[in-house]
């Protein structure tokens, strides 16, 4: 931008970006991509170590919200001790 703007509009962009990152909107924007990112990483760590989930199961991942819960799970599921998706959702 800073070859094509003056400074000074560059300068006044800029600020509307930070604006914007304060925002309760961006904010939630950014959490629930988390959410799903984590939803989806939870899902393809399960499958190769369970095998498929049913809907079930995918339901269950995708009505969590809570992204400490999903990030505790993706730590749950290097447990030896868990054998299928139902001893991974046993919290």
């Amino acid at each position: 931008m800073g070859l094509r703007y003056a400074d000074e509009l560059v300068i006044q962009l800029l600020e509307g970006v930070q604006t914007m990152r304060e925002s309760t909107t961006y904010q939630a924007i950014l959490r629930e991509g988390r959410i799903t990112g984590e939803q989806q990483i939870l899902l393809r760590q399960g499958t190769k170590r369970f095998g498929d989930p049913d809907a079930a199961t995918v339901t269950a991942i995708e009505a969590i919200q809570d992204i400490d819960r999903l990030e505790a799970l993706g730590e749950r599921i290097l447990n030896p001790d868990l054998h299928d998706w139902n001893d991974l959702l046993r919290m």
